[in-house]
Parts: structure tokens; C-alpha cells; sequence
């Protein structure tokens, strides 16, 4: 499903309706872009959704049309699968570790005395290490996740 930025956009108001200026699918230029894009992707098996996303923006650059892009893009990695790259620790495992040390910071101070570090650090008798996933954010197996299929 689009959302709203990709939609809003094509939205045209009249006094009694409401409709959406849909893309010619017989359009030869229209043809011709989600043929390129579709050949992006399929370019894009193995390599990470963060390489996909770059290859994108590369190949939208300044066209007017980056909308429509982004729209036929979406649709084509909504039927992409996507998969986690293997870690040493299952996510949900490491996302449990952490939080039940509760909140960290860069800095200590006088109420949270346990640095970031010191939380994703290992000691001895604390379990499987963490070491390896050290200043991951929040959404990094996303951004890490390989193209495995592409649509049809």
C-alpha cells in the first residue's frame, strides 16, 4: 500500500469527487522506468536494503517525476523479501540483555551510572557476548537485511 506522501501528491479535488491521477500502465515511458527498476532491484539480490535505498535515490536523482518513482519502487520492495542477517545472538535475545540492565548513556552521571559501553560489554558469567553488535541502532537488521527474491 502507498502511503501518503507517494499519494497526496496525485490527488485531485473537485467540488463532488475526489480521484487519484493514476499511472498509465500502456505508457511507454512508464513501461520503460518500471523495466529499469525492476532491473535495479533484481541488481540488488544480496546486497543490503541500505544499498538498495542508495541505488534508488541514485536512480531518481533530480527527476520531476520522483514521486511516481517512489511509488513504483515501494511497490516493488513491498513484494521483496528481506532477510536478517544471521548474528551471533538471536535480536530478540540481545534486545531482552539489554534493557534489563536498564537505561544507559554516552556519559555517566550521578543516577545512571553504567555507561553504554559498560552495558554491551561482556563479563564473565553475564552470557552471551555483545560485543559484536556494538552501537547498533535500534533498526539495524533492517538496514543490514539482503535482497533475497524479487517480484515476478
Amino acid at each position: 500500500m502507498l502511503t501518503a506522501d507517494l499519494i497526496t501528491p496525485r490527488l485531485r479535488c473537485s467540488p463532488t469527487t475526489l480521484t487519484i491521477e493514476l499511472v498509465h500502465e500502456r505508457d511507454p515511458h512508464w513501461q520503460q522506468t518500471a523495466g529499469k527498476l525492476i532491473a535495479l532491484l533484481q541488481s540488488q539480490v544480496g546486497h543490503s536494503q541500505a544499498a538498495w535505498a542508495r541505488a534508488l535515490e541514485a536512480f531518481i536523482g533530480d527527476r520531476l517525476d520522483y514521486v511516481v518513482i517512489r511509488g513504483l519502487a515501494k511497490v516493488l520492495t513491498d513484494a521483496a523479501t528481506f532477510v536478517p542477517p544471521a548474528t551471533a545472538v538471536p535480536p530478540a535475545v540481545l534486545r531482552a540483555q539489554l534493557f534489563a540492565r536498564g537505561p544507559v548513556f554516552e556519559k555517566p552521571d550521578v543516577f545512571h551510572t553504567q555507561t553504554r559501553q559498560d552495558a554491551t560489554g561482556s563479563r564473565a558469567g553475564d552470557g552471551p557476548r555483545c560485543e559484536s553488535h556494538r552501537g547498533a541502532g535500534r533498526n539495524s537488521t533492517l538496514r543490514r537485511s539482503t535482497v533475497t527474491r524479487h517480484p515476478g
